[in-house]
């Protein structure tokens, strides 16, 4: 596994699917878009014009950050937006596979994850990846080790990217996907953190360039992570 064919590889799967995905991803970030303008008011205790103004008020913005109630309506905001990507990710790994094999791709592999067999797996992955990061997030703040904290959380869902593939293509429950996605990981993992890092540095590009830029970059992240777990196919066969 090598920093050069992973991008290589990633590219062809992005190049392949980019007008697909990127569609796909047009209705994703709408979905989220709305999502968020309901249920921002809900999350913050303020009307929109209020939520608008808070760059301007640090002392509103220093209450919400030591506010429990704040801080767990985020947890679970970000567990809803996790619970969507998620399923998304397992659509945009089946275009991928299907690139490798010579199969056609369409909009209804993207969806199909959704509401399928691997759904509750899947949804069981995120929630137990999120509670075991909010556990070490927790433990090392209390520390008083802020950026250690935020580094372990790096390296953790590193460790475990290639889970979803696996439970798709490989039909395994949700800790012996984890499990096996670790041993993969692990003794490649200054590689995967550079190809990762690239990737996902791109992906966010999109967004601060042109917000719904991300729309054109996003795919590229998940075509990165496939192309690591391709790679480990080749490898075992």
């Amino acid at each position: 596994m090598n920093f050069s064919k992973t991008i290589q590889i990633a590219l062809r799967l992005y190049i392949s699917t980019a007008l697909l995905h990127i569609i796909a991803s047009s209705i994703l970030f709408i979905v989220i878009s709305l999502l968020y303008w309901w249920l921002a008011p809900i999350i913050f205790g303020m009307p929109f014009e209020e939520i608008a103004l808070l760059t301007q008020k640090t002392e509103k913005i220093e209450a919400l950050a030591v506010n429990p109630a704040f801080g767990f309506k985020i947890w679970l905001f970000m567990l809803l937006l996790d619970s969507i990507l998620t399923p998304f990710s397992a659509g945009l790994y089946h275009n991928y596979a299907a690139i490798t094999k010579g199969e056609p791709t369409n909009l209804n592999n993207v969806f199909a994850y959704f509401r399928s067999n691997y759904t509750a797996n899947l949804l069981a992955y995120i929630f137990l990846l999120m509670a075991f990061k909010t556990i070490i997030a927790i433990v090392l703040g209390s520390l008083g080790l802020p950026a250690f904290s935020m580094a372990t959380l790096v390296v953790i869902s590193l460790l475990f990217s290639l889970t979803i593939p696996i439970i798709i293509f490989e039909n395994k429950p949700v800790l012996k996907a984890m499990g096996e996605s670790y041993k993969r990981i692990i003794p490649f993992i200054f590689t995967v953190m550079l190809v990762v890092s690239s990737a996902f540095t791109i992906s966010l590009s999109g967004f601060f360039a042109f917000g719904i830029g991300i729309v054109v970059t996003f795919p590229l992240l998940f075509a990165t992570i496939f192309a690591l777990y391709y790679q480990w196919q080749l490898k075992d066969k």
